[in-house]
């Protein structure tokens, strides 16, 4: 691979910006190939780990002063096998102290050579610190104008650390309210134990500890939360759903607030919704090629239902949403029914179910349809009568958008079947079905990037090869660079900003409608859905990751054991030119 850097281009700061990560990579580039050769002429199995998951509670089987001193990390267990990555080969006593570790858990050794980067990959699971701590850490850090800007924001999040007992409780629950929204958190978490009581915020989908409170000051915070969600505060002994709403830098934030009992207290969750989540542009969701496509013009069709599936925090609602503000018009009536409202639509009639049961999903949508609508939305099917319901609106002239819980597209037909729907009522009344999941995006501010050895290439190119022409994407022909976190100010040290769906989308064309009348089953769907030109979750999170996105460890994370994806990972630790002799303190020179 050759890279040129013009002269003139280099002149710019993004072109100077560029040939710095371009230049960068090259380096890289020496050590991860290095390491694969190194695993060759010792007898082990070349990994990256940038492109494996690691799994926390198996690093810490390790003290970090152990690991450090093997120069190796455990990673993974799995099938009776302990997986350690090393990065001192000929570390005998090393490899000598880690099977004794391995036999003693009753576990077989895997041994797996990794580039230096990848092993401080796993270290790093030793050095994660509550958020509070790393932002003192920025505070000291930082200089002028990103100083300034820190301070203004979270000094106030730092006082409660450090004067807790001096802060009036209002003033308190202030501040930890603003800090959630400068750290663009969705969830507030408030969790009571015998001596203190642990503040979480949910970040990007990800809990992050933001430190510990004092018994006495929360308890008198909880009585202000109940008192301004409008709860009984002499109720202790069950659950209790209330909301307030506060101003932040002149927007205007609906905190949804549940508080449930527990043996140490009441647990507090308090959700911010600010409303900007529900106008995220179609183009922005994270559909590409044929999928795109589908949607699109599924949405444009006057009648049929676009059932969304995915497990509760998987982005269906955002999705719904963001396609309802698509094909918003003055000429068309639509009307949703939702438990709750997240998001106020404009130009949009919405409704809410009752917690009394007076008014439910069913009772609803049976009235909604006499409004005389052209589109609905059913937040979700949960059961018999809103299935049959709303897949006869969708079959009488109405465009029908909802959700469903399930793992999988292919999964939502025999969901909808235990439902009591009809494979007749499916066939001509859901129009596509899509699942998705949230995956993390790297921070653009502060992403690496690095130059993967060619057995990492391999294995991505080799599932990516499975992908069908019919998918409409383009399958790169090289992969040149992969990213990874770093962490900065702007992404609040966390590597990460934002989130974006990974999909898997096919419609009920005449070859599924005839597949799903013969009741074929959900893996057969699946199939004939791929080959069909569907992307699964986990191709499409390849793809992301090579387009410099997102990471394997998110794909992993939300995509779950997934084939395509399990595939790849028995790809990358299958190397049939190499023996295990590792264990043995063999070298390939004596295989």
């Amino acid at each position: 691979m050759v890279y040129v850097v013009h002269k003139d281009d280099a002149s710019s700061d993004a072109n100077a910006e560029y040939t710095s990560k371009v230049l960068d990579a090259l380096r890289s580039r020496s050590i991860e190939e290095e390491t694969a050769l190194a695993a060759e002429k010792h007898g082990l199995r070349y990994l990256d780990l940038g492109i494996y998951p690691v799994d926390e509670k198996i690093v810490f089987l390790l003290t970090k002063e152990q690991a450090m001193s093997y120069g190796a990390a455990l990673f993974q267990k799995d099938k009776g096998k302990l997986r350690i990555a090393l990065s001192e080969p000929e570390n005998v006593a090393a490899r000598t102290a880690l099977t004794t570790i391995a036999t003693d858990l009753g576990l077989e050794p895997e041994f797996f050579l990794v580039s230096r980067p990848s092993i401080e990959k796993a270290w790093h699971e030793y050095d994660k610190k509550p958020l509070i701590e790393n932002l003192d850490f920025m505070h000291v850090t930082l200089k002028g104008d990103d100083l300034q800007k820190f301070e203004s924001d979270f000094s106030e999040l730092l006082e409660i650390k450090h004067n807790a007992s001096k802060i009036p409780t209002s003033r308190i629950l202030e501040i930890i309210i603003a800090g959630a929204y400068k750290l663009r958190s969705s969830d507030i978490h408030f969790e009571p134990f015998e001596d203190t009581v642990r503040l979480r915020y949910r970040i990007d989908g990800e809990l992050q500890e933001i430190g510990q409170l004092p018994n006495e000051i929360y308890r008198l915070a909880l009585s202000r939360v109940k008192m301004i969600s409008k709860m009984k505060i002499n109720i202790r002994d069950r659950s209790q759903d209330g909301h307030f709403f506060v101003e932040l830098e002149k927007k205007r934030i609906d905190v949804r607030v549940n508080i449930i009992p527990g043996n140490h207290g009441e647990s507090i969750n308090m959700r911010l919704l600010t409303g900007e989540e529900a106008f995220v542009p179609v183009e922005e969701l994270g559909l590409r090629g044929r999928a795109y496509d589908e949607v699109k013009r599924q949405t444009e069709r006057p009648f049929g239902m676009i059932l969304n599936t995915g497990p509760t925090g998987s982005g269906k609602t955002t999705t719904l949403y963001s396609l309802l503000n698509s094909v918003n018009s003055p000429h068309l009536k639509i009307i949703t029914i939702e438990d709750p409202i997240e998001y106020v639509l404009p130009g949009i009639v919405q409704t809410e179910v009752s917690k009394d049961k007076s008014y439910t999903f069913a009772q609803g949508l049976r009235a909604i349809v006499r409004q005389d609508p052209d589109i609905i939305l059913v937040g979700e099917i949960r059961d018999e009568e809103t299935a049959d319901i709303a897949l006869n609106a969708a079959l009488t002239g109405h465009l029908v958008f909802s959700t469903l819980h399930t793992n999988s597209a292919a999964a939502s037909i025999a969901r909808l079947m235990e439902l009591g729907a009809k494979t007749s009522s499916i066939v001509t009344g859901v129009s596509i079905f899509i699942a998705q999941r949230l995956v993390r995006i790297l921070c653009p501010k502060c992403k690496a990037s690095y130059v993967p050895a060619q057995k990492t290439v391999t294995a991505l190119k080799k599932i990516l090869s499975y992908i069908s022409p019919k998918a409409g994407v383009v399958i790169p022909d090289d992969i040149p660079l992969l990213y990874k976190p770093a962490g900065c100010n702007d992404c609040n040290f966390t590597g990460y900003r934002g989130r974006k769906g990974i999909f898997e989308v096919f419609p009920v064309n005449e070859k599924m409608g005839a597949l799903i009348s013969s009741g074929a089953l959900e893996n057969e769907i699946r199939a004939a859905a791929i080959e069909d030109g569907m992307l699964t979750m986990s191709q499409d999170g390849i793809l992301k990751v090579i387009d410099g996105n997102t990471t394997m460890d998110e794909v992993w994370d939300s995509a779950g054991k997934e084939e395509a994806l399990q595939s790849l990972y028995d790809d990358i630790l299958s190397d049939s030119n190499v023996k295990e002799t590792i264990a043995k303190g063999g070298t390939q020179e004596e295989v």
